[in-house]
């Protein structure tokens, strides 16, 4: 838990360049994942991955968050598996990365896994769904125009159903989950510099034990020869 926690920082602190931004993202994501019933953790490397693509984008910080909470709500509010959220997350990724919306992200990728994904980002965009098709099949639509478009829409849509559904069993796991995460990164934490020193001791130690086995070998032949 310490080691994850740990790569959580160093990734953010990478996206950010700021550690005091970095440490308000991680608190943000810890927030919503309290809030929504979200695992902390699997939340945290996916937000990673579209704040990497979204950095130097006009979408970069409280767009970024926006766009992530509003996929989120209708991820937890229509109660979809991890592999489904995890795909959805990668094709948001997928599109800022590219620049431009394709139909592969937003018809396979995401709009199979999130029902009435291509209406509700027509919607956005103020287009009919055919017009929005065609748009993209023209390579006009950009995924920083039509993202937080989408998101609104997400938002406005099942924002409410997301409380809702946040207050189930599974969320109540995940919540438990993430309190366990914490308590065992703090303590991790706290025992990882004597970790660290005793694992530092028995690399020195190596080599001197390997020179002992390199001398035992040599020593039992010797006896074997006479």
């Amino acid at each position: 838990a310490a080691l994850q926690m740990e790569r959580i920082n160093i990734s953010m602190n990478a996206v950010t360049d700021n550690t005091t931004l970095a440490a308000r993202e991680v608190q943000y994501l810890r927030e919503e994942s309290e809030r929504l019933g979200l695992v902390f953790s699997d939340a945290t490397v996916e937000y990673v991955k579209f704040a990497a693509a979204a950095k130097n984008t006009s979408i970069e910080g409280e767009a970024t968050r926006k766009i992530f909470t509003g996929v989120s709500e209708a991820i937890t509010a229509l109660k979809l598996s991890t592999m489904d959220a995890n795909l959805i997350y990668m094709a948001m990724t997928q599109m800022i990365s590219k620049g431009k919306v394709s139909m592969e992200e937003l018809r396979r990728q995401m709009g199979e896994r999130l029902p009435g994904a291509i209406r509700l980002a027509a919607e956005g965009m103020g287009m009919t769904t055919m017009e929005l098709i065609k748009q993209i099949e023209a390579g006009k639509v950009m995924a920083t125009d039509l993202l937080p478009k989408l998101a609104e829409q997400l938002h406005k849509t099942y924002g409410q159903a997301a409380i809702e559904a946040a207050q189930s069993g599974q969320a109540a796991i995940n919540r438990y989950h993430n309190t366990m995460f914490e308590a065992k990164a703090i303590i991790g934490q706290t025992l990882m510099p004597a970790f660290t020193d005793l694992l530092n001791l028995i690399r020195q130690g190596v080599p001197y034990a390997g020179m002992f086995a390199i001398g035992f070998k040599l020593a039992v032949v010797d006896v074997a020869a006479s």
